[in-house]
């Protein structure tokens, strides 16, 4: 498992020649271009951005996607630091691991509807990221989806989502959390070290809780569960938290 405290403190390896013309195979953009402009457009009929294509382009500041989008690949728009705004039409289905790790400057974005899946690491060390609206269709949150976003206070979890995986939201700045009646599985260290929640509303007494997955939370004080269940909870979390019926 990543260590964010370790990570944080490595040297991020990203391509260092991106002079190379953008080739395009099967719709499929595979390799940057110099990029010197702050606002890029890709071309209608583009359906695929492949796999660190604008990794650590550090001029992009906003990018306009085509509806012919279907797939965003893996670290895509990663260690872009200073990209502020992108739109991701519902035409997308598929968007890769660290996709938009550590874009500082990004604290909005809306996922497409129909999305099913957020992969590993997708906002990995998005510091700013603040809001972000998840689709009704999500089904799967990956390992680090949202791990180190210090300014998340918040955050829906959808009604299709059963698990959540581990270090899903470690590190990050939620405040609170509703467990749905949905979920099953909540992972290791999935909430571990969030140094302001607060407050844990479970809606279900049938969840399994690994190891640590609320270990560090220096604020946590209440934790509301259904009727009866306290002694299901009271196990997995310490002593100073209060566990109450809702």
């Amino acid at each position: 498992m990543k260590n964010i405290t370790k990570y944080l403190n490595e040297t991020i390896q990203h391509p260092t020649d991106l002079s190379r013309e953008a080739v395009v195979v099967n719709n499929t953009l595979k390799h940057a271009s110099e990029i010197n402009q702050p606002n890029i457009e890709v071309e209608e009929g583009t359906e695929a951005i492949g796999n660190d294509y604008y990794n650590a382009c550090r001029k992009i500041q906003t990018v306009k996607l085509p509806n012919s989008l279907k797939e965003i690949g893996d670290g895509a728009f990663g260690n872009c630091n200073k990209l502020t705004s992108i739109n991701i039409p519902d035409n997308v289905t598929y968007i890769g691991e660290y996709a938009f790790e550590r874009c500082d400057s990004l604290k909005s974005i809306k996922l497409p509807n129909g999305l099913k899946e957020i992969n590993e690491g997708t906002f990995f060390l998005a510091f700013n990221l603040e809001n972000v609206t998840l689709p009704t269709s999500i089904e799967t949150i990956g390992q680090y989806a949202f791990a180190g976003c210090n300014n998340l206070k918040t955050i829906k979890l959808p009604s299709k989502l059963t698990e959540i995986a581990a270090n899903t939201f470690e590190q990050s700045g939620l405040t609170d959390i509703t467990i749905h009646k949905n979920i099953k599985t909540i992972g290791e260290c999935a909430f571990v070290e969030c140094p302001n929640l607060e407050t844990v509303t479970f809606e279900t007494d049938n969840v399994t809780i690994e190891a640590d997955a609320f270990a560090d939370c220096p604020k946590l004080k209440t934790v509301y569960v259904p009727n009866g269940s306290i002694p299901h909870y009271a196990e997995h979390f310490e002593n100073t938290v209060e566990i109450l019926h809702k």
